[in-house]
């Protein structure tokens, strides 16, 4: 019974070292794998902090950026606001610039229409009188005297009218070979003439004899009229005149267009004359500016309203006197 105790004895031994060794290399497995973890928990905590201390530096970075950013804003908006500003007082002192022209437009509109009037007035007066003087010369027989000019407006911009009513005296001295003696051809003319210019660049005259045509500049500014035309129309005769590309009207002066047989010299850019061409005349001449697209930006025409011709023979009427 002793030896079976001893044996059992033995056996539990055996049971207990083996349970014991199992369980301490369980627990040395168990350390080990946990040595492990902690060391691979350490890295990753190292990391960690690593891209802590990365993202906080960052982070120090951006707000600097952020407050720049902002002053700059602030700067902005001031400035903004300054503008905003003097912008509100140009814009009111602009207001009170338009409503003192506008009262000063008013004014001077009113005095317009005064003046207008008052020159409508002069002009009725004026032409009452020169039909009252011209029926006292046509029942005493006289030759009509030389009148001023009635009214004479050219404007630039919209279209005007010029109205005005001049004589034009013609004097020939005439031989005859059946007596021998001189006579002298006196012709009067009168004609009526109207225009419009929708610019700067207006007919300023056209002579009834053929022997020019004027062009003025009455703007502020030189225009280009290279390749515009002039054309005029009258006794069944058309002419056009056409300047170079690189013609220029400077502001306030004049062109004039010769006859070729004017006498005058070629003298650009202020006086040229035709080479084969010669203005009409006749009692209706109509003559326009067209610019390079043929549109017409000016015209002038003169009608002839009245003409008389005298003949007296002998001496020059203007060179007799008489004895008192």
């Amino acid at each position: 019974m002793r030896a079976d105790f001893d044996a059992r004895i033995a056996q539990n031994r055996r049971e207990i070292d083996e349970l014991y060794k199992s369980k301490l290399a369980e627990a040395n497995e168990t350390a080990s794998r946990g040595r492990s973890s902690a060391g691979e928990a350490r890295e990753e905590a190292a990391r960690a902090r690593l891209r802590i201390h990365e993202l906080e530096t960052s982070m120090s970075t951006h707000n600097k950026k952020v407050d720049e950013l902002n002053r700059k804003i602030n700067d902005l908006e001031s400035a903004l606001q300054r503008s905003r500003d003097e912008m509100n007082i140009k814009v009111s002192q602009r207001d009170e610039q338009i409503v003192d022209l506008e009262r000063e437009i008013g004014r001077m509109i009113s005095e317009y229409r005064d003046l207008m009037d008052l020159k409508v007035q002069l002009d009725v007066e004026l032409q009452a009188y020169q039909k009252l003087l011209e029926g006292e010369e046509s029942r005493l027989h006289m030759s009509p005297t030389s009148s001023p000019n009635v009214s004479q407006e050219m404007g630039s911009g919209d279209a005007s009218v010029l109205v005005e009513s001049g004589n034009r005296g013609v004097k020939r001295k005439r031989y005859s070979n059946v007596s021998g003696d001189y006579s002298y051809d006196h012709t009067t003319k009168r004609y009526r003439c109207s225009a419009f210019a929708d610019g700067d660049i207006a007919i300023d005259e056209v002579d009834t004899d053929g022997r020019h045509v004027r062009l003025k500049n009455k703007g502020e500014e030189d225009v280009s009229i290279g390749g515009w035309r002039v054309k005029s129309i009258g006794g069944g005769q058309e002419v056009v005149y056409k300047f170079h590309p690189r013609q220029m009207l400077k502001a306030g002066e004049t062109i004039t267009i010769w006859s070729k047989d004017s006498g005058e010299k070629h003298e650009p850019p202020h006086s040229l004359v035709m080479k084969n061409q010669l203005w009409p005349t006749g009692d209706d001449l109509r003559t326009g500016i067209q610019d390079t697209e043929g549109k017409t930006v000016a015209g002038m025409e003169n009608v002839l309203e009245f003409g008389s011709r005298t003949i007296d023979n002998g001496t020059d009427p203007d060179q007799r006197c008489s004895i008192m």
